[in-house]
């Protein structure tokens, strides 16, 4: 009977020490990726538009049209895997307005309009499979 006590409480005690173990969330900072869950974490940059925050998960836009004299603002489209839209759009509005943007203009869920200083930020979002798609016109 004590052997059998003896090992429930082992087995309890291992069962608490386990369960109430922390993981250290893992971060990147590289200059694609943003940890926006990660509230005290910096705020990264995208290699497109030097100014404005990335998306958590973007690594690299799929293609970009630097800003030119017939096309006032540059645009670049980013693939965001496995995600929902609506996070993307909160999470990505939240991330500016944390960076000190603006929010002029807002289609929920579809697109929204931002500016910082001299700088503006069209964003729009469409779903794409699993999904969505990032498109970001901006000067």
């Amino acid at each position: 009977m004590k052997k059998a006590f003896y090992c429930l409480m082992v087995l309890l005690i291992l069962t608490t020490v386990v369960s109430c173990g922390t993981k250290n969330p893992t971060t990147t900072t590289n200059n694609a990726a943003n940890t926006s869950s990660n509230s005290s974490s910096a705020i990264t940059y995208t290699e497109d538009f030097s100014y404005l925050p990335a998306y958590n998960g973007v690594k690299s836009s799929v293609s970009h049209k630097p800003a030119s004299t017939a096309q006032p603002l540059g645009e670049a489209t980013y693939v965001i895997q496995n995600v929902k839209d609506t996070q993307v759009f909160n999470d990505y509005e939240a991330l500016l307005k944390k960076d000190g943007w603006t929010i002029t203009q807002e289609k929920k869920v579809i697109s929204f309009s931002a500016k910082k200083q001299d700088h503006v930020a069209n964003i729009s979002l469409s779903i794409f499979g699993s999904g969505v798609i990032l498109t970001v016109q901006s000067k």
